[in-house]
């Protein structure tokens, strides 16, 4: 049997996986090092709140992405199409369909949801604080 060499998408998922892990304890001494007490409690509320999206998302798209490669194994790319077995294509649009119907009704839901507990959270906070609360759930 024949080995395959690593390819370089090993080695870039690599370099992505250490950069995350020197990049925590980074940010969390430049945190603790540079910001005030009260600070520290807000970017805390704010990692803390923004965790309510990450849980109702809840592995969704990780199920996406292995369904769809898993049906991507019979087809190929030509020419920016997916050509093969049409029962795997039909399948692979349907699950696209599918994903895209339910983050269309589940995210503004968990936005809101974030919104408005952040909003109570924040409420005895200045006003710079829930702009910024209310801008870090828009945008992210």
């Amino acid at each position: 049997m024949e080995h395959k060499a690593l390819g370089s998408d090993y080695y870039w998922l690599m370099i992505s996986r250490l950069s995350l892990m020197v990049r925590a304890p980074i940010i969390i001494a430049m945190v603790i090092l540079t910001l005030s007490p009260e600070q520290q409690g807000i970017w805390y509320l704010f990692v803390s709140l923004s965790a309510i999206a990450y849980v109702a998302e809840s592995g969704f798209a990780s199920l996406m992405a292995q369904v769809i490669s898993s049906n991507c194994g019979n087809m190929k790319i030509k020419n920016g199409y997916l050509k093969g077995d049409s029962f795997n294509a039909e399948i692979i649009k349907h699950i696209f369909r599918y994903s895209i119907r339910c983050y269309n009704k589940l995210m503004p839901l968990v936005m809101l949801v974030n919104v408005f507990v952040g909003f109570w959270f924040l409420s005895d906070q200045p006003f710079q604080y829930i702009i910024a609360w209310l801008c870090f759930c828009v945008f992210s």
